[in-house]
């Protein structure tokens, strides 16, 4: 799994934070503080890993949504080739009859006209067509088969079966439809928790700070707060500033280690 730069920040920034205040008495001795500064990390422990779990969640269902629109481009060009084989039968059947079958001119007319009627398009037509279109010139060629002008026309073809094989068509047209309808809920659900787990661990890191600024502050050791809290540690500010990249820091594994997650290929994650 792939990580956005902004998430593996989060990550990496709370991830340092927790670990140095893993002994709140190496901020204060002050008992309340200490106690503060234990809850506020238990905090981002909890937010943390609820960021964690909606990365997962919206990746695999990024994933699954993506396999779900494959399927329907493959459902399209199955029904392409569907409609292709029907209408290159009926074709054959009206426009192209057996020696033994005389048709004068008028009758090829009516017969030409016919075709025309019901499978307007050439194959040709149907390359580009979306699965949209393509459902819809499917059912149009389904329910012309049923009309009893166009069987007495087509005596003596398989029309039940050309039929048969449309109605295949379609039902994997919809189902697939369907099943990326379902997948693009799912995906902006996973996406509103995702976003809701990123507000979650910036308020409590701001919380965490915000303790952690208070205690020293009482110590008179403002000093030291870039070792307890890593948004204001001076040397990684100046190398977020020169634009090096979360996968640069050293300790980034530590950071995503036992989550899954790949620091090393970033790519933005929707929000």
């Amino acid at each position: 799994m792939s990580l956005g730069e902004e998430d593996g920040r989060r990550l990496l920034e709370s991830h340092a934070d927790v670990r140095a205040a893993h002994d709140p008495a190496s901020i204060t001795e002050i008992a309340p503080l200490k106690e503060a500064i234990a809850y506020t990390r238990s905090r981002l422990i909890e937010t943390r890993g609820r960021l964690v779990d909606a990365i997962r969640e919206n990746a695999r269902e990024l994933g699954e949504t993506a396999v779900a629109r494959s399927e329907v481009q493959e459902a399209a060009t199955f029904a392409r080739n569907t409609w292709r084989h029907v209408r290159g039968r009926i074709e054959q059947h009206l426009l192209n009859p057996p020696p033994a079958v005389e048709v004068d001119a008028d009758e090829m007319t009516i017969r030409e006209k016919l075709l025309g009627r019901i499978a307007p398009l050439r194959p040709s037509d149907l390359n580009r067509m979306s699965p949209d279109r393509m459902t819809e010139h499917a059912q149009a060629l389904r329910a012309a088969l049923d009309e009893p002008v166009v069987r007495a026309a087509l005596d003596g073809l398989d029309v039940d079966g050309l039929a048969d094989s449309l109605d295949a068509a379609i039902a994997r047209l919809h189902a697939s439809a369907g099943e990326v309808a379902r997948e693009i809920d799912e995906d902006r659900e996973a996406t509103r928790t995702l976003q809701e787990a990123r507000e979650a661990l910036d308020l409590a890191s701001t919380q965490h700070a915000m303790m952690v600024e208070v205690a020293l502050r009482d110590a008179g050791r403002m000093d030291r707060i870039g070792r307890f809290i890593r948004v204001r540690d001076a040397a990684y500010r100046a190398r977020r500033r020169a634009g090096r990249t979360v996968t640069e820091e050293p300790d980034m594994p530590g950071a995503v280690d036992g989550t899954g997650i790949e620091p090393e290929r970033l790519r933005p994650i929707p929000t």
